[in-house]
């Protein structure tokens, strides 16, 4: 899946260990919560390799998917519950693979009441994926999971959205500002693909019990696609709900370097923010697979995975209205990649910092914690620094929690090479 095949980017360069990464990390503490695949030998039965990041609700409590394991291979929904400095495991749902969907590898978002909200790109009633619903007791001991819409990959109609491949999180008004999820307002997305085109943007409604779905625009519907083909990874909305900001991994110009974009969402019209690789040598980025976030000045801000000033990706920035780009950070600009190397989440808003993970770092790729203040980048934790790499490898995103630590997965890595879940204090 996405989350994983970005990282074969990283064979294209030769990247010896080097130790000083390590030592100039800051002095953050680093602790595996949770190693994948504890329960059951073969099957996983807690699930692994996860392939989107971690959510968390007011107190603390950490939610996250994988994209297999549970009891049909399809993946589970778990979670990680606090209790003062602690964590325990637990399994809240285990995908069937057939009318629920399966295979999640998009971050779940949560609401006020505590119920979580994600997307599946497999299965479901019209093999397209499905959008679902998991909803607590009043205790939390008990959890009730619903299809709230299927994605369709040949046909429209009710309750159905015309698309299939749901490569980026839902998400919301507000979304941006940390607040969760009202439960009532609409739910934007992206597909990979579309019935008749390379990827959309879609609209949830809530209708009383019931949802409706539509497509709000439609990529590649520009000539020689220069609006952009299969949007990937985060997208983010204005704090109005007005605007969507995302980015495609291709189209856009001849070699298909995609782009940055926004939606109006009342004329459902897109605008192209930025062209990649539209610079020499592609210093301003290459291709996007993480997204965007919208920051706490409203400019937009992401990562490429390629291009950059010494090919290796970037972190950029865009002003929202006008387009102008400035790359914070070019990766590759240390010896031997020991910095990190094509990043495939958004980074995350920390104060005026963003934080963030990559590939790069050892002579496997295995991954980097970043941080970028300004132009300035430090790395707060290489991976597979432990034998076997019990500590984990191949990040995919951190969130801030309220204890103001980072915490993350991995794909790869941990006792049985199937990803972990960390602290990064």
């Amino acid at each position: 899946m996405r989350r994983i095949r970005v990282h074969a980017v990283a064979v294209l360069l030769a990247i010896p260990l080097a130790a000083v990464a390590a030592r100039e990390a800051s002095a953050a503490k680093f602790k595996v919560l949770h190693s994948f695949c504890h329960q059951g030998k073969f099957a996983c039965l807690d699930g692994k390799s996860p392939a989107a990041n971690l959510v968390a609700d007011a107190a603390g409590n950490l939610y996250g998917t994988t994209s297999a394991g549970g009891a049909t291979g399809n993946g589970v929904i778990f979670a990680m519950i606090r209790s003062g400095k602690t964590y325990k495991y637990q399994v809240l749902h285990s995908f069937d693979g057939a009318a629920e969907g399966g295979v999640p590898i998009t971050p779940l978002i949560i609401d006020t009441a505590g119920n979580l909200y994600g997307t599946a790109t497999a299965d479901g009633s019209n093999f397209g994926g499905t959008v679902f619903e998991l909803s607590p007791n009043s205790d939390h001991t008990q959890w009730t999971y619903k299809v709230l819409i299927n994605f369709c990959t040949n046909e429209t109609g009710a309750g159905c959205i015309a698309g299939s491949v749901a490569e980026s999180a839902l998400t919301y008004a507000g979304s941006s500002t940390g607040a969760p999820y009202d439960g009532t307002s609409p739910l934007y997305g992206t597909t990979l693909q579309g019935v008749s085109s390379p990827g959309v943007v879609y609209q949830l409604t809530p209708n009383g019990a019931n949802w409706t779905g539509q497509t709000i625009y439609q990529f590649c519907s520009q000539t020689n696609c220069t609006d952009g083909a299969f949007p990937d990874g985060q997208i983010a909305v204005d704090t109005l709900g007005k605007t969507v900001y995302g980015t495609t991994n291709g189209g856009g110009d001849i070699n298909g370097d995609g782009v940055a974009y926004k939606v109006d969402i009342a004329s459902h019209t897109g605008t192209v923010l930025h062209t990649f690789c539209s610079e020499a040598s592609c210093t301003d980025g290459q291709g996007s697979l993480g997204g965007v976030t919208l920051a706490s000045d409203a400019t937009v801000v992401g990562s490429t995975p390629l291009g950059g000033a010494n090919g290796g990706g970037t972190v950029f920035r865009l002003n929202a209205k006008s387009g102008k780009e400035k790359v914070l950070y070019s990766f590759c600009s240390q010896s031997n990649c020991t910095d990190g190397q094509a990043p495939d989440a958004a980074p995350t808003p920390v104060g005026a910092s963003f934080v963030g993970t990559a590939s790069g770092g050892t002579p496997n790729f295995d991954g980097v914690v970043f941080r970028v203040d300004g132009g300035k980048e430090t790395v707060l934790h290489t991976f597979c620094q432990e034998v076997d790499c019990t500590d984990g490898s191949l990040p995919i995103g951190v969130v801030l929690n309220s204890d103001g630590h980072l915490y993350g997965v991995t794909q790869r890595g941990g006792k049985r090479n199937a990803g972990v879940i960390y602290q990064l204090k």
